[in-house]
């Protein structure tokens, strides 16, 4: 999911959006994550649980990218077509 969430923000010709989601919390979360709060809870299980933590916080946040960026393409796209139209 995540990575089709990310496939379609590049293809709406914004790929800033998932490049800083996937930095955030597939890279920065587990660091924090390894050297933060594991030494709190020593367990290989609470080691892991970072994994599906940082895959649900980037789906929810490319989630609410769409839901933003969406209606701007679609009105961006229309300008497009509307234009070449004119030109016609």
């Amino acid at each position: 999911i995540n990575e089709i969430l990310s496939g379609v923000l590049r293809g709406m010709k914004r790929p800033t959006i998932p490049t800083v989601a996937s930095l955030i919390f597939m890279l920065v979360l587990r660091y924090v994550w390894v050297y933060f709060v594991f030494p709190l809870v020593p367990n290989l299980t609470f080691l892991y649980l970072c994994w599906p933590i940082g895959w649900t916080l980037s789906i929810f946040t490319l989630l609410i990218a769409m839901r933003i960026t969406m209606p701007h393409v679609k009105a961006e796209t229309l300008a497009a077509a509307h234009a070449r139209a004119a030109d016609t």
